[in-house]
């Protein structure tokens, strides 16, 4: 495959082309302690690339009358070809060579060019990597850097997805990323993603865009899988490539079920003070979830009271906000637009309703903590402690919660029932 092996400034008197893509060059020029790139004409597969430059006895320049000591430094890639065009500015003879031998002179084993007082055209093959000495073989001041290295793969990295992403199913989402060449070259892309360790499926390929990020829609459907990922493969026009996963992240195309509730439903005598609680199948989307929550007496107006989550988002706790009337027949809606935690998120997609009934009785009496335990006793950095507690209460424990402090952390965390 072919690419841009140099990335030189023409001289003005020639008609360069720019490549699509981003600025980045190939073959680069120091004037003194400037880096100065040159812009090439658009690279064709054969890695045959046009160069202009003006010599004199002042020095060398790729523009006319800018000649000067050192002359640019000039970087092209192994396997290359610059076809250059050389002018004396001053009508003397002058001829351009390589000196790849270091002996200062042009000889045996080096590249050398025709002399000429006027324009003449020659190829550079670099077929020899390292770094060398290019010079006049008449005015031996006229010297500068020729530097032959190796072409490098693209890189990719990720913008989106991340480890901490869940896209839903069925929805266009934006697949974010950047993609760099350090030689300059044009960059193909394919864009593919695997789940359930099966194969590779193709997304999209393409050229890659004159900016970053490189932005991909795509709409996962028909599955959900928590260990998603999407591979980018970068190819340069040489053919150099790699391959860049991203972090593993979730594609939820499910809606979510509510798996219990309490109180149950039909249950009467409920206490007064009862919390409503939902449990779902899957985190929610607190906010939407909670909006599309509410209890309310039959006939009645809606309870006012305030929503709280357990730590993984799939328990909603209601606290009324004072005791439920007494003898009273209430009923507890959960709207269709309740939605798992996804981006954007799937909808319950259809209402539910039940209800319970309250009794005379109402609990004021707080839980009790019976026992307190950490297993192991002794506990070691970064290792794993249980924690075990053992709590009374005559109507019932909703939530337990447990204090964790100590150097560097300060966390509340919540409590499974054991059994």
């Amino acid at each position: 495959m072919a690419g841009k092996p140099l990335g030189l400034r023409m001289s003005r008197k020639t008609t360069p082309h720019r490549r699509l893509g981003t600025s980045v060059l190939l073959l680069s020029v120091f004037l003194g302690a400037a880096l100065l790139p040159f812009v090439l004409s658009q690279p064709a597969k054969a890695a045959q690339f046009s160069l202009t430059l003006y010599v004199s006895a002042l020095g060398w320049s790729f523009t006319s009358g800018g000649e000067a000591r050192p002359g640019p430094v000039l970087l092209a890639v192994q396997g290359d070809q610059v076809d250059v065009t050389m002018t004396s500015e001053d009508f003397l003879p002058h001829g351009f060579f390589i000196d790849y031998n270091g002996n200062g002179v042009p000889d045996s084993g080096d590249f050398m060019s025709p002399q000429t007082s006027g324009t003449i055209q020659f190829s550079i093959p670099a077929d020899t990597l390292g770094t060398y000495t290019y010079g006049d073989q008449v005015v031996t001041l006229n010297t500068g850097t020729w530097v032959t290295r190796v072409n490098s793969p693209p890189e990719a990295s990720f913008h989106a997805p991340t480890a901490t992403t869940s896209w839903t199913g069925g929805v266009s989402h934006d697949i974010s990323f950047d993609v760099t060449d350090p030689d300059g070259d044009p960059i193909q892309v394919s864009v593919s993603y695997s789940y359930g360790g099966g194969a590779s499926q193709a997304i999209k390929s393409f050229a890659a865009g004159p900016t970053n990020p490189q932005i991909v829609p795509w709409t996962p459907s028909g599955f959900s899988a928590t260990d998603t990922v999407i591979r980018v493969v970068v190819q340069d026009s040489r053919g150099a490539s790699q391959s860049f996963n991203s972090p593993a992240f979730t594609v939820d195309s499910a809606p979510p079920t509510i798996l219990s509730f309490s109180p149950a439903a039909g249950a009467s005598q409920v206490d007064r003070n009862s919390l409503i609680q939902v449990n779902w199948s899957e985190p929610m989307n607190e906010a939407k979830t909670a909006a599309a929550f509410g209890l309310k007496g039959a006939g009645g107006p809606w309870v006012a009271g305030t929503t709280t989550w357990s730590t993984d988002a799939r328990q909603l706790t209601f606290r009324p906000s004072g005791s439920l009337a007494v003898g009273t027949q209430y009923e507890v809606h959960v709207n269709a637009t309740s939605s798992d935690a996804s981006d954007p998120g799937n909808a319950l997609g259809h209402d539910s309703m039940w209800t319970f009934s309250t009794g005379t009785l109402t609990d004021r009496t707080p839980p009790r903590i019976l026992s307190l335990s950490a297993n192991p006793i002794a506990q070691v950095a970064d290792g794993f402690v249980n924690v075990t507690a053992d709590i009374e209460d005559t109507g019932g424990i909703a939530t337990v919660t447990a204090a964790i402090q100590g150097p560097g952390r300060n966390q509340n965390v919540s409590m499974t029932h054991a059994s």
